[in-house]
């Protein structure tokens, strides 16, 4: 079974908060209208990073880029023999990258402002997205993972997160 590689992107706005940046499912394929992480099928040869960054291209239209450095797991399972691993990049590059897509798979661009010690869950940003997640997703590694993006990202914007 093939391994996947995923990431949500985060960019701090002061010391106490920042926003994740991430794209919403075209309707009409799996997960349709539900937020999603930049990546997917690792390529034979390809790292994490190399994943992520080739998807990410893609995903925004090449809009945005993966940079080196400061790219962090924040979540791992395995589902039906392949290895899923989340994670958050905090290096990357692009402008105006909010809003509509063209490609395929992903619809747009959003973005959830995330504030130090909030409490805040994927059912947070779902509301604030004004989107009503199917059961499907509910139950979904994606769900799971978003969950574990946000909580990262509230301890990230005190400023505790290592390079």
């Amino acid at each position: 079974m093939p391994n996947k590689a995923y990431a949500i992107l985060f960019a701090s706005t002061s010391e106490d908060d920042g926003y994740l940046y991430f794209p919403i499912k075209r309707e009409g394929r799996e997960y349709g209208g539900m937020p999603q992480f930049f990546g997917g099928t690792k390529d034979p040869g390809e790292s994490d990073r190399d994943t992520i960054a080739r998807e990410m291209r893609e995903e925004s239209d090449e809009k945005i880029s993966l940079q080196p450095g400061a790219l962090t797991q924040v979540y791992r399972t395995n589902v039906a023999g392949s290895t899923y691993s989340f994670y958050v990049a905090e290096n990357f590059s692009g402008n105006n990258f909010l809003g509509p897509l063209k490609n395929p798979e992903m619809a747009s661009i959003d973005k959830f402002f995330v504030q130090f010690d909030a409490g805040d869950d994927i059912k947070d940003l779902l509301r604030k997205l004004k989107i009503t997640p199917t059961q499907q997703f509910e139950e979904s590694t994606t769900y799971e993972a978003f969950d574990a993006a946000i909580k990262w990202a509230e301890t990230a914007s005190e400023g505790t997160v290592k390079d």
